[in-house]
């Protein structure tokens, strides 16, 4: 849903894509714990995906 929202503004569309490439490309923490992270944030907001 994120993508959808930020998609009716290029500009902020496009910060948000190179964001979440950013983090998906770095290499400094273990994939696992970025894995592991990520379930812990969406658990603490209440996300459901």
């Amino acid at each position: 849903m994120p993508v959808q929202v930020t998609a009716h503004h290029p500009k902020v569309f496009w910060g948000y894509v190179l964001m979440e490439q950013s983090q998906a490309s770095s290499k400094l923490i273990d994939p696992k714990l970025k894995g592991l992270a990520e379930l812990r944030v969406a658990t603490l907001v209440g996300c459901p995906f």
